[in-house]
């Protein structure tokens, strides 16, 4: 038990703890500076010293280590907990990116002085190794959420053999439409309808030509719009509908 109990106050370590907070890059490190306690075991007090000086050390001979992701997902994870909730692909891959990270931290923490087996491990920093010694690796997650979200958090095509063919089957019709279209501008082209340069547009999601309103019933389709002073409507074509 610390007496009194503004003792932090007193001896300012309050302002030291804001700074440290300041310093964090993410919710949950501010919420580990706020939890921190004063301790009067000796044993707690030469291990918390020995992870400074090894991190300090690190820093020091300007070794370059692994940054924890500043992603913060417990808001994620709570949301799921609810049933047939599901995450984002853009969230999985912050989680993704945080599950990396932690196993770059493990690993860099944990690195041996020479080569030997776990029985008889001599960690270059016993004491962060120590602190890190129950970190879970989650390596399946990470293989599924690597075969199911690409680097800009998008689903893959191939994360699912129905996803698959249902883009290939978008990008088939796609390309039907493109040709559709192309022979659509051809003839009007030819007829004199428009111009060479004319090219399609998009109103309301769907693809049109730019037509003289005088030429409008020379070419079939649907009127989606037309401009400011009615002298050109936007038409998509029958074939391409």
């Amino acid at each position: 038990m610390i007496y009194p109990k503004d003792f932090e106050n007193k001896i300012g370590f309050d302002s030291v703890r804001r700074m440290l907070s300041d310093l964090c890059s993410s919710r949950l490190g501010r919420q580990c500076v706020d939890e921190m306690k004063f301790s009067t075991t000796l044993g707690k007090v030469r291990h918390d010293l020995e992870c400074v000086a090894e991190m300090s050390a690190i820093i020091s001979a300007g070794m370059p280590y692994p940054a924890p992701s500043a992603h913060d997902v417990v808001p994620y994870l709570s949301e799921i907990k609810a049933r047939n909730s599901f995450m984002s692909a853009e969230r999985l891959n912050r989680l993704l990116a945080i599950l990396q990270s932690f196993n770059e931290i493990r690993t860099f923490f944990r690195s041996l002085k020479s080569d030997q087996d776990d029985l008889q491990a001599d960690f270059l920093y016993p004491a962060i190794a120590g602190e890190l010694a129950d970190m879970q690796s989650f390596p399946g997650l990470i293989s599924v959420i690597s075969n199911a979200v690409n680097k800009f958090g998008e689903i893959k095509d191939n994360a699912s053999p129905a996803l698959y063919e249902i883009r290939q089957s978008i990008k088939r019709s796609a390309g039907s439409m493109q040709r559709q279209m192309r022979s659509v501008l051809d003839q009007a082209i030819k007829r004199g309808l428009i111009d060479k340069d004319v090219t399609p547009s998009i109103r309301d999601g769907r693809m049109v030509i730019p037509v003289n309103a005088a030429n409008k019933r020379e070419i079939n389709g649907i009127v989606h719009d037309e401009s400011a002073t009615g002298k050109t409507v936007f038409i998509e074509p029958a074939e391409v509908v």
